[in-house]
C-alpha cells in the first residue's frame, strides 16, 4: 500500500473520546514505527516493479525521468542540458510518464 493511501487509511479521530483530531504531520509521525516483515515484503515488490517499468523506457526518456524527477531539475534545465527544444521535452517526458503509468497500473490492477 502506498504511503498516501495508508495516511488516507489511518483515522483522524482514533480516540471518540480525544478533544481534536490527529493532525496530517502526527498521521505521517506514525509511519516511521516499525514495519511488519509484509511492509518490507510489499516495499521491496513494488521497488522490483518500479525498476521492471523503468527499464522499459528508451534511454532518452529514462534521461530525461532522471533529470526531471530524481535531480529536481526545471524543464528549462533539462531541455538545454539535453540539447532538446521545450516542445520535444515534453514530448519526451509524457511518453514515458505514458510508459510508467501504463505498467504500474498494470501492478496495481487497474484498468
Amino acid at each position: 500500500m502506498s504511503l498516501y493511501k495508508k495516511l488516507a487509511a489511518i483515522p483522524a479521530a482514533p480516540d471518540p473520546d480525544k478533544a481534536r483530531p490527529l493532525s496530517l504531520d502526527e498521521r505521517l509521525i506514525v509511519q516511521f514505527q516499525p514495519q511488519t516483515p509484509l511492509d518490507n515484503i510489499e516495499a521491496q515488490e513494488f521497488r522490483q516493479v518500479v525498476m521492471k517499468a523503468l527499464q522499459q523506457l528508451k534511454p532518452d526518456e529514462l534521461r530525461v525521468m532522471e533529470l526531471r524527477y530524481q535531480f529536481k531539475k526545471s524543464p528549462g534545465q533539462v531541455a538545454k542540458q539535453l540539447g532538446l527544444t521545450p516542445e520535444q521535452l515534453k514530448r519526451k517526458e509524457r511518453s514515458a510518464l505514458r510508459k510508467l503509468r501504463k505498467h504500474l497500473a498494470a501492478y496495481g490492477g487497474e484498468p
